[in-house]
């Protein structure tokens, strides 16, 4: 029982931890919209940054869901296995 409940939090570890990143990754793209009237920066590449800061977002808040939808899953399966 202590193995699988260790490997799912090991689980959930990884796929926070690959979250967080991409999660950085949209912050980082957000400032830099944010910086392109600073920098002078043509407003095509300022629409399109914009648009690749937008689904970095969606996508993350659609993975962590995803995710923690999977790990739930896998969480009450393993439990039940264990105890049959």
């Amino acid at each position: 029982m202590g193995r699988v409940i260790l490997r799912c939090l090991l689980d959930a570890f990884y796929i926070i931890l690959f979250f967080a990143v991409m999660s950085a990754v949209a912050f980082g793209a957000h400032w830099i919209v944010g910086r392109c009237e600073d920098w002078q920066v043509d407003s095509f590449v300022c629409a399109v940054l914009r648009s690749v800061s937008y689904a970095l977002v969606l996508l993350d808040a659609v993975g962590v869901v995803t995710a923690t939808g999977l790990l739930t899953y896998r969480f009450i399966r393993a439990i039940v296995r264990v105890e049959d």
